[in-house]
């Protein structure tokens, strides 16, 4: 085996492989290398059983076909390495990495263990096609919807609706969804793919913010396989059904309100820190159709006024939130440019529904009451001065 390789794409490709996390079995913490001279690539490949991850480096010659297993410890040594760099079997035991400057030997486990690669997939069926860009945003700012405190529950999984033609993720708190519009293309006849939140780490190294290149996605009954320009990554499936999330979505509501993104999401955040502390929720509140957000801490009681338009809501009407969930929310829709999000509710007690461009969000209310004295105490700060 022997292959000449820009230090920078090797160390790109390594810095792919290594996102997954390592097994117990000495085998699973290797990195299995393949040169393959026909094709003029070489390929690294990492596994834990339960993903797989195939990175191919194209920008390589002096090729001769072969393979190799590289410990992960030792490729930390060729990472530090620069110019161009070659690579060679002496043996099954030992490699040859060679600069312009150095030499280094080290461990090669061909003798030790059975060459892994990606298992070979039967009945394998193309779900979607979709941009590196895309998906990447999505799974990003979805990411925080995966995790929950109940798993058995709620499964910690990008949901691909493909009926509904969206992204879906849920935490038992909050939901978040992304629209495909005519950013993905489904297959006729495939079936809902329920993509593991493990995935986050490899997909912000193997795609792009920047780019438009094609991903295409696959399943069986065992595993997802999610194929790009210069990479394979599988992930076992899950079992079961998703949670229905169409029951949830308003079809009618009693009030609406387009809210500035930027100005609550300021609001949000100044109030976080105080509130998270003490496990208190923050309270949206109109009055004479103005948006007031409301809180009240060991530090301080706060009312502001919130920019917004198109309001609906009734003077008496108030509803206490999670002001983290709604710093996630505000994050995402300030982060991809959204003026204003459109805000619907049914009661103080059913979720406040947040939809900007191509992002809905469902966010839980938390129970208060008003006969402790806060319409009191927010009347006074409004007339205050």
């Amino acid at each position: 085996m022997k292959s000449t390789i820009n230090s920078k794409d090797f160390k790109t490709a390594i810095t792919k492989v290594l996102q997954l996390k390592d097994g117990i079995l000495s085998s699973l913490q290797r990195v299995y290398i393949t040169v393959n001279a026909e094709a003029g690539k070489a390929e690294l490949l990492a596994t834990n059983i339960d993903e797989y991850i195939k990175v191919y480096i194209s920008d390589c010659y002096n090729l001769e076909s072969g393979k190799a297993v590289i410990d992960r410890t030792d490729l930390k040594l060729l990472e530090k390495l620069k110019g161009e760099l070659t690579i060679s079997d002496i043996d099954t035991e030992k490699l040859l990495v060679q600069t312009d400057k150095k030499k280094l030997k080290i461990n090669n486990y061909m003798w030790t263990d059975e060459f892994l690669d990606i298992p070979e997939l039967k009945d394998l069926q193309k779900v979607l096609v979709t941009d590196e860009a895309w998906l990447l945003e999505t799974v990003t700012n979805l990411s925080k919807f995966t995790i929950t405190k109940d798993p058995q529950k709620f499964k910690q999984v990008f949901n691909f609706n493909i009926e509904d033609k969206q992204v879906e993720a849920v935490d038992g708190y909050k939901i978040g969804i992304r629209y495909f519009n005519n950013r993905v293309r489904t297959i006729d006849g495939a079936e809902n793919l329920m993509l593991k939140n493990v995935c986050l780490p490899v997909f912000k190294k193997v795609l792009d913010f920047k780019s438009e290149a094609e991903v295409d996605f696959y399943q069986n009954k065992d595993y997802i396989k999610v194929s790009g320009t210069d990479f394979i990554y599988m992930v076992n499936a899950i079992e079961g059904a998703y949670f229905k999330i169409k029951p949830m979505i308003y079809t009618d509501y009693n009030y609406s309100i387009d809210i500035n993104c930027k100005d609550i999401l300021e609001s949000v955040k100044y109030a976080e820190p105080m509130l998270k502390k003490e496990h208190s929720p923050l309270i949206l509140h109109t009055e004479n159709e103005n948006l007031y957000t409301y809180f009240i801490s060991s530090k301080c009681e706060s009312l502001e006024l919130i920019q917004s338009e198109n309001n609906t809501m009734s003077n008496d009407f108030y509803i206490g939130i999670n002001p983290s969930y709604l710093v996630e929310c505000f994050t995402i829709l300030h982060s991809i440019g959204a003026d204003a999000a459109n805000c619907k509710f049914i009661t103080s007690k059913s979720p406040m529904e947040i939809e900007a461009d191509d992002y809905l969000f469902l966010v839980l209310p938390i129970n208060i009451t008003t006969n402790n004295g806060m319409m009191e105490n927010i009347n006074e700060l409004l007339i205050a001065g």
